[in-house]
């Protein structure tokens, strides 16, 4: 039988590919597959520098429903609403986004910070429901994804904040190979604010979103 691979992997010669057990597999897989499906062109640029076959690595890109995430009228409040999905870790800039928050409810009025996402792992969550009885940010730890085209839809700004990681602190560890969330909010018609990490400058392009400065709450 063929053997097909599905790769979302961006950072070029990865750890895995040398530090056992990884590697064994890894190298098992170059050496096996008939097919990689490489969800990017950083996935293809990463399958390359371990030393996959060029011919067989072919781009996909992920799809999502585009009548389900569409653009639809928001609601008439008067409210400005900033929407982040995801895990509500540090990682992922979740720190940096409450914090500019923070700066902007003292010069603008009318604002929320929505946090739709879990914190496994970390106490951050619990730490952001005690701040939403003081400040406007709501956190919905659970919630059905048959709702989230709603929730987009509800939404002003999208948000995602993304930090490159390192194990250990020196080697590059990679983040958000091409997160669905930024893929979801761009299909509901939400302007997007984002930090160039892993497939996310591949998904917005240079026309038409805001980028930021990595753990950086002023350029936020």
């Amino acid at each position: 039988k063929k053997l097909v691979a599905i790769v979302w992997e961006t950072v070029k010669n990865h750890p895995s590919t040398y530090v056992p057990p990884y590697s064994f597999a890894v190298r098992s897989a170059l050496k096996n597959t008939d097919l990689f499906i490489a969800r990017s062109v950083k996935a293809k640029e990463y399958l390359l520098s371990i030393g996959a076959d060029r011919r067989k690595i072919q781009i996909i890109y992920k799809g999502i429903d585009t009548q389900e995430f569409k653009p639809g009228k928001k609601l008439n409040d008067g409210i400005i609403r900033i929407l982040y999905v995801g895990q509500l870790v540090r990682s992922k800039g979740v720190f940096e986004l409450v914090e500019a928050f923070k700066k902007l409810i003292t010069e603008f009025e009318n604002i929320e910070l929505c946090l739709a996402g879990r914190s496994y792992g970390e106490p951050l969550e619990e730490d952001l429901k005690k701040m939403g009885k003081s400040i406007p940010i709501r956190v919905l730890s659970q919630i059905d994804y048959c709702k989230m085209s709603d929730l987009y839809r509800s939404a002003d700004i999208y948000c995602h904040l993304s930090q490159d990681w390192k194990y250990l602190g020196i080697i590059p560890g990679g983040n958000d190979w091409f997160p669905y969330a930024v893929i979801e909010a761009m299909s509901s018609g939400l302007p997007v604010v984002a930090t160039r990490v892993g497939g996310i400058p591949e998904q917005l392009g240079n026309i038409g979103n805001l980028y930021v400065m990595q753990k950086d709450v002023n350029s936020v």
